[in-house]
C-alpha cells in the first residue's frame, strides 16, 4: 500500500472534474430488459432431436391433424418454390390411396436388375406355372386368388425341401437375391420325376427341359436342325397342356430362337459359359498370396498376369491334361441330348446302359491313368558362338 501511494501520489492530490450532464438529462433513454435464456434456434439448424421436439409440439398444438400438418407442410413448400415437394405432399393430401405407392417407393430396397442364367430362368418359370396351377391364370390380382397362390407356394416349398432338401424361394441371408441359383436349378431338374410330382407338372415336359439345358450346356457340337425339333415339340406340348401362362422372355429365346444361336455360333454354347473363368478364381486368391510380390499393387497384380498366362499356356496345361480329366466326375449324357449331336455315333463308340440309355465309356479305352505321350513337341534351337 506504501508503495502505491508513493508512486500514484500525484495522480491521488489532483482534482479531476466529472461531468454528469448526460445523466440528468430531461429525455432518459428507457431500459431494454436483457433476454433471459439462449437464443431460439431455427428449425433447419436445429439438431435431430431440438427437430423432434419442434415437430411433436406442433403437433401438439393443432391437436395431431395430420391432413391440416401435411396441407400446411404443401402450402410451405409453394411459397418456398419447393415444387417437386409441395407436388408430393399434394398428391399425398388429395389421394390417401398413393400412401401404399409412397410407402412402397421409400421402403422397398431397389437392386439391379440380375440377368438370369438359363438354369435359373427355366426353374422360375416352372415354379410360376406350378404355384397358379390351381387358379389357371397368370395375372392374380384379387385376394382371394393371392392368399390361394401363396398357399401353394407354401406347400411346395414345404415338399421341396422334405423330398430334395433344397430350399425354393426363400431370401438369403446376406439379402442378395433368393435361393433360386443354378446349382438349385440342375439339381432339381436332375431328377425329372420326382420334381413333375412335387410340382404338379406334366413329366415329359420338365425332361424336355432338362434335356435342353444339358444341350445348351454341352461342350460337344449341337446339330440346329434337330435341337429346333425337339425345341418345336417342347413348345406344342406345353401350348397344349399351359396355354394361360406366356413364357418369360429367357424360355422364348432358347425354344424359339435357341437353334439361330448355335448356326451363329463357331463354338459349341457350352464352351462359351463362363464356368471356365470362375473355376480360375481360386487359382488367382492362391497366386496372388503364395507367387506374387506385394512390394506394390501394380507389381502383384502383374504377377498374378504373368502366372496366369503362363499356366494357360497350351503345352503347359497339357502336362497333366489326362489325369485331370479321369479326376472329373461328370454325368453321361441322356439319350435325347445324344440324339441333339451332330455327330452322336462318332463321338460315342459305347455301349448303352440298360438302365438309362446312357453310353458307358469302356475303361480299357480311357487314358485318364495311362502315361499317354504329349502330343506337344518342342524344338530348340541353340546358337554355338564359341
Amino acid at each position: 500500500m506504501a508503495r502505491f501511494k508513493t508512486k500514484h501520489t500525484e495522480w491521488l492530490l489532483s482534482n479531476m472534474a466529472i461531468t454528469v450532464s448526460s445523466l440528468l438529462s430531461s429525455n432518459p433513454k428507457p431500459l431494454t430488459s436483457r433476454p433471459v435464456g439462449r437464443p431460439p434456434i431455427e428449425y433447419v439448424n436445429a439438431g435431430p432431436r431440438q427437430k423432434r421436439k419442434l415437430a411433436s409440439d406442433l403437433a401438439v398444438h393443432q391437436g395431431h391433424n395430420t391432413s391440416l400438418l401435411v396441407h400446411a407442410a404443401a402450402v410451405s413448400a409453394e411459397k418456398s418454390n419447393e415444387e417437386d415437394t409441395a407436388l408430393v405432399l399434394k398428391n399425398i393430401y388429395l389421394t390417401p390411396s398413393d400412401h401404399n405407392k409412397v410407402r412402397k417407393n421409400l421402403f422397398t430396397q431397389k437392386t439391379d436388375s440380375v440377368r438370369l442364367t438359363e438354369d435359373e430362368a427355366f426353374f422360375e418359370f416352372v415354379l410360376k406355372i406350378a404355384y397358379r396351377l390351381k387358379l389357371k391364370k397368370w395375372q392374380v390380382r384379387d385376394e382371394n386368388g393371392k392368399k390361394e397362390m401363396a398357399k401353394q407356394k407354401n406347400t411346395i416349398q414345404k415338399k421341396m425341401w422334405n423330398a430334395m432338401a433344397l430350399h425354393v424361394d426363400k431370401p438369403k441371408q446376406n439379402g442378395n437375391g433368393n435361393t433360386n441359383d443354378g446349382n438349385t436349378a440342375r439339381r432339381a431338374f436332375a431328377k425329372p420325376k420326382l420334381l413333375a410330382e412335387i410340382l404338379g407338372l406334366d413329366e415329359n415336359l420338365i425332361a424336355y427341359f432338362n434335356s435342353i439345358l444339358i444341350a445348351i450346356s454341352c461342350h460337344l457340337p449341337i446339330d440346329p436342325t434337330q435341337f429346333k425339333k425337339y425345341c418345336q415339340k417342347t413348345v406344342t406340348l406345353y401350348m397344349s397342356l399351359y396355354p394361360w401362362f406366356p413364357m418369360s422372355a429367357t424360355v422364348h429365346k432358347v425354344l424359339m430362337h435357341g437353334y439361330q444361336i448355335i448356326e451363329a455360333s463357331i463354338l459349341p454354347l457350352g464352351v462359351l459359359g463362363e464356368n471356365a473363368s470362375e473355376a480360375r478364381n481360386k487359382y488367382y486368391k492362391s497366386d496372388r498370396r503364395l507367387h506374387a510380390r506385394k512390394s506394390t499393387r501394380q507389381k502383384n497384380m502383374e504377377d498374378v498376369f504373368h502366372r496366369a498366362m503362363d499356366s494357360s499356356d497350351p503345352l503347359v496345361s497339357s502336362i497333366y491334361l489326362a489325369k485331370r480329366l479321369g479326376q472329373q466326375n461328370k454325368l453321361p449324357l441322356p439319350a435325347d441330348v445324344i440324339e441333339l449331336l451332330e455327330s452322336p455315333n462318332f463321338l460315342y463308340p459305347c455301349n448303352m446302359d440298360n438302365n438309362n440309355n446312357a453310353p458307358v465309356f469302356d475303361a480299357n479305352n480311357s487314358d485318364s491313368d495311362s502315361d499317354s505321350e504329349n502330343p506337344f513337341t518342342i524344338e530348340i534351337d541353340v546358337e554355338d558362338d564359341f
